[in-house]
């Protein structure tokens, strides 16, 4: 994976009901496996997070 989703160009890629598009076009150019890579990655990110707030207090 060359480029993360996130670090597409914003000009003219959200459309009126806010789709970014060019993030579309950016994860549709992955292969599947490049796609599902980035969600495990996601994912072990968000698990993490989790973890490192299971302790706190929620308001």
């Amino acid at each position: 994976m060359s480029d993360s989703p996130r670090t597409t160009d914003m000009t003219d890629s959200v459309d009126a009901r806010g789709v970014d598009r060019a993030q579309i076009r950016r994860m549709l150019a992955w292969s599947p496996a490049e796609r599902l890579q980035w969600l495990q990655e996601f994912m072990e990110s968000v698990t993490e997070i989790r973890r490192l707030n299971e302790d706190r207090k929620v308001c």
